[in-house]
């Protein structure tokens, strides 16, 4: 599609066509078809990194950031703060996803690294960081101290990858 007429670049099925392929066809869609709800869906169900190319009223949208973590945890970097104009009001709003629990559990057990993305809060949520550390061990990096101190978490964490050892409290190291 990159090098397509206007026409082409414009036409949703081809456009459907080129998403089988990759979904870096996205970015060279007409803005028309960037901005079609259906287009942006089918692209983040096929690469959840395509999450940041999205125009901002797309990243606003919670059903959109959960495929794109569904399908690579790590996006959750681009759900920070994700700020759009509400034009009939007139007034701006933001959706934070970094505290989303549902949003941040799927996150991380398709990447345990994305827990270093989510909020100081969630970095405590025993399950959360429990997925993360089963999905990755060297996610216990970004655990809350609390949690790195859990006997649970990073008997978990070494299960997965032994080199986790090295984030587990001073406490933990010493006395197992």
């Amino acid at each position: 599609l990159q090098y397509a007429s206007k026409e082409l670049k414009d036409n949703h099925d081809i456009l459907l066509i080129g998403l089988e392929n990759t979904a870096n066809t996205y970015e060279f869609s007409s803005d028309r078809l960037k901005t079609n709800y259906d287009i942006v869906l089918k692209t983040v169900q096929i690469s959840g990194i395509m999450y940041s190319k999205f125009p901002d009223f797309f990243k606003s949208n919670r059903d959109i950031c959960l495929l794109a973590v569904q399908t690579d945890g790590l996006v959750l970097k681009y759900c920070n703060q994700n700020t759009h104009q509400n034009i009939s009001q007139n007034t701006n709003y933001s959706e934070n996803f970094i505290n989303d629990y549902e949003i941040c559990l799927l996150a991380v057990k398709q990447n345990g690294f994305a827990l270093k993305y989510i909020s100081i809060e969630l970095k405590n949520n025993y399950n959360i960081v429990l997925e993360a550390v089963k999905q990755n061990g060297l996610s216990l990096k970004h655990a809350s101290d609390e949690l790195n101190n859990n006997y649970e978490i990073v008997y978990e964490a070494i299960q997965q990858n032994y080199e986790s050892i090295q984030y587990a409290s001073n406490i933990l190291k010493l006395n197992h």
